[in-house]
Order: structure tokens, then C-alpha cells, then sequence
């Protein structure tokens, strides 16, 4: 199992709360599949905590979450044109 580093905000961001605020943040338009990813409501949660501390103001035009993933898309490598 690997280490967890205490500095790591990710890693210390507490999951539960994470998940309420993921979804005080975004109601009803999250996916259940996110909730299911700890390190991905752990994340969310950080980078909420963070956008927050840096706006210093409220955050509600944030609406919406998507999650990416480089499967979805097809890669290409510099050499193909």
C-alpha cells in the first residue's frame, strides 16, 4: 500500500465531507459513478475548498462537473498528421 503524504491536500481532504460538498455544489447533475471513486470526491472536494479560499467570494456559477477521460477521444502521436 503506499505511503500517504499528510501534506497532500487531496489525501487529507476528509471523503464525507468532500461528498457533501460535491453535492451542495452540484444537486442532482452528479453521477452516482463519481461518488463510487475516492480519490475522484476527494479531488472534487479539494479543488472546491481551493477555488473557494482563492475566489473569497461565493462559487455558485460553478454548475456543473465533467469528468474527462483520455479514452474517450482518440490519441494521436506527433508523428500522425
Amino acid at each position: 500500500m503506499p505511503r500517504q503524504d499528510p501534506k497532500d491536500p487531496v489525501l487529507a481532504t476528509n471523503r464525507k465531507a468532500s461528498e457533501k460538498k460535491v453535492t451542495e455544489q452540484f444537486g442532482d447533475t452528479v453521477s452516482e459513478s463519481v461518488f463510487e471513486d475516492k480519490a475522484l470526491v476527494r479531488a472534487v472536494g479539494a479543488l472546491l475548498d481551493y477555488i473557494s479560499e482563492m475566489q473569497r467570494s461565493e462559487i455558485s456559477y460553478i454548475k456543473d462537473l465533467r469528468i474527462y477521460s483520455s479514452t474517450q477521444y482518440l490519441e494521436m502521436d506527433i508523428n500522425t498528421r
